[in-house]
């Protein structure tokens, strides 16, 4: 089995994983509070900030749903580190207001 086919097995198999009725409530930017089109870069940094408060205050942060656990935010934070459950994720997550795109409003 090629790279890719493995690629494509692991995100059929997360696609069947998220398909249930809590797919956008469950949903690892939902549970962070970053958008679909957040860098690898992004992801560290808001991993380390989200973190540090939900320990050291132990309510979320701005941004971040107020209904999960905190080991939900670190599960979601490890989903956004595979690239096939990333890709997955963003799939059903939003990429930002119409209104960022530069489009004419019709």
């Amino acid at each position: 089995m090629g790279a890719n086919e493995a690629r494509g097995r692991t995100a059929a198999t997360r696609v069947r994983q998220v398909a249930t009725v809590d797919l956008y409530r469950r949903n690892p930017f939902r549970a962070t509070g970053l958008t679909a089109a957040a860098t690898r870069r992004e992801v560290r940094e808001r991993r380390l900030r989200v973190l540090g408060v939900l320990e050291v205050v132990g309510t979320p942060p701005g941004g971040v749903a107020a209904d999960v656990t905190v080991d939900e935010v670190r599960g979601a934070f490890d989903a956004l580190g595979n690239l096939e459950h990333c890709f997955v994720d963003e799939l059903f997550w939003r990429w930002g207001l119409p209104a960022d795109c530069g489009c004419p409003s019709q």
